[in-house]
């Protein structure tokens, strides 16, 4: 039977890197839509935690959702979600671990392992890592949106002969249906992932995030997070990748303070939506700078 499966979601358990509200669905939430949306096999993904599991497990199994534990963990090199694991593992998948201990930590516990967005061009993924991981490929995410990404991801997978899922990597409750992958398989766990290694999957609804959802999903994280932004803005932003040491430029940081007080004061302003063109200008000029580094990495696979 074919089974619709999301394998890379958030509920509200996240918190962002930088700014602590990530994601607007709880766990409940989460079940509820998963439900409504015809999507059979799920996995909880929360970043650095588990905590949402075994708070719907019993509810999933209720309203007919085959409910995975699952993990995406923040290493030294990128981020790895681990999948069907036991709840507490980030006691092992402490943030930060190195990447092939955390590799080697899901596969002493039984778990699979899926390599999300490798090639984000933000460098979150495990980039050129990818050959050492041998895991299931995330080869389709709307948040890809300069498509180079999944691209590379797909022609990687090939050459290293990876099964490959597409995901929502959903953060926010329209996105849970985004990147479906529909799997031929009994409907069980096991089967689930036998099926996914034999590669008798097909993907729906893979539409890449408008920049207007971009920028709505950008303006709900800063209305419920206002004063810790208006915080990091002035003592200055953690820079942890080479993107944000533009960000964090003092006459940078004093932009973002007048556009976070206009964009409080006037969120359905016209000006916000230039503000976004222009954002995707130079995240495009940005992305392509990534997209040559992997270009070469790929060429010599």
């Amino acid at each position: 039977m074919e089974l619709r499966a999301q394998l890379h979601m958030h509920t509200t358990e996240s918190k962002g890197a930088r700014i602590e509200m990530e994601c607007n669905v709880s766990p409940k939430k989460a079940i509820d839509i998963l439900k409504k949306k015809n999507i059979r096999v799920a996995a909880i993904t929360d970043h650095d935690n588990t905590r949402a599991y075994p708070k719907v497990k019993d509810y999933a199994e209720k309203r007919g959702i085959i409910l995975i534990n699952g993990i995406e963990a923040t290493t030294k090199e990128g981020e790895l979600i681990g999948l069907n694991l036991e709840p507490g593992i980030e006691e092992e998948l402490k943030k930060g671990i190195d990447l092939l201990e955390a590799r080697d930590i899901i596969l002493s516990h039984g778990g699979e392992i899926l390599i999300p967005h490798p090639f984000d061009m933000r460098g979150r993924g495990v980039g050129e890592r990818i050959k050492d991981i041998k895991g299931i490929v995330e080869v389709f995410n709307p948040g890809n949106v300069l498509g180079f990404e999944d691209k590379f991801a797909r022609i990687v997978a090939e050459k290293l002969g990876l099964p490959m899922v597409a995901s929502s990597d959903a953060h926010w409750p329209e996105m849970i249906d985004r990147g479906v992958t529909v799997v031929d398989s009994e409907p069980d766990i096991n089967s689930v992932f036998d099926s996914i290694k034999k590669g008798k999957v097909r993907f729906e609804n893979c539409k890449y995030l408008s920049w207007s959802e971009i920028r709505n999903w950008s303006l709900m994280r800063v209305n419920e997070s206002y004063f810790q932004v208006k915080e990091r803005i002035k003592n200055g932003w953690e820079v942890d990748c080479n993107y944000m040491k533009i960000a964090n430029q003092r006459i940078i940081r004093l932009i973002e303070r007048a556009i976070l007080e206009f964009s409080i004061k006037k969120p359905t302003s016209k000006v916000l939506d230039f503000l976004a063109f222009v954002s995707h200008f130079f995240t495009s000029l940005y992305g392509w700078h990534r997209r040559r580094d992997y270009a070469n990495f790929i060429s010599l696979l």
